[in-house]
């Protein structure tokens, strides 16, 4: 039987379209491998009073005289993932239409000692300023809530009028 070169020539292109096709798609493969983590989320929420302007702590007392709320007390509640450090910090000073107060570690004549009782029962003042952070608790588990009981030692100079005031409560390490 013979064969033509034709036919010889077709069967050598398939052959070679064959093996060439094969190894183009038969490259040798290897794993990737990844993980994911998801982070540990921070975060808290406030309740009680003080945790709104609507439902804030009131306080009542003498010139010069330590004022407990009459309204109850803050609670903060670690709703994130992770364990966390809460924070004091500088919110507005004590205001009444054109007057106003500073913050401070004692009363004065214009100046008032606004507390919270921390860890281990110290009070710890809101700061002067919004340059620091004074530590209020070391540690709040997640899904843990924690009261802070507050005081305020009114100035010397007190007469009358609702005075607005904020502190900031933040987490974090």
């Amino acid at each position: 039987m013979r064969i033509s070169r034709l036919a010889v020539l077709v069967a050598a292109a398939a052959l070679f379209m064959s093996a060439t096709a094969t190894s183009a798609f038969s490259a040798s493969s290897a794993t990737v491998y990844g993980r994911a983590t998801m982070t540990p989320t921070v975060s808290i929420a406030l309740s009680g009073a003080g945790c709104s302007e609507s439902i804030p702590l009131i306080y009542e007392g003498e010139a010069g005289t330590l004022a407990y709320p009459k309204s109850g007390a803050i609670q903060v509640t670690n709703t994130g993932t992770a364990a966390t450090a809460l924070y004091l910090g500088f919110g507005s000073r004590p205001q009444s239409g054109a007057k106003s107060w500073s913050f401070g570690p004692s009363s004065a004549a214009d100046q008032c000692a606004w507390f919270f009782t921390g860890q281990d029962g110290l009070n710890v003042f809101v700061p002067t300023d919004d340059q620091s952070w004074a530590k209020l608790w070391g540690s709040l588990s997640p899904g843990a809530s924690q009261e802070f009981p507050s005081g305020v030692w009114l100035p010397s100079n007190y007469s009358s009028g609702d005075f607005a005031m904020t502190a900031l409560i933040t987490a974090g390490d």
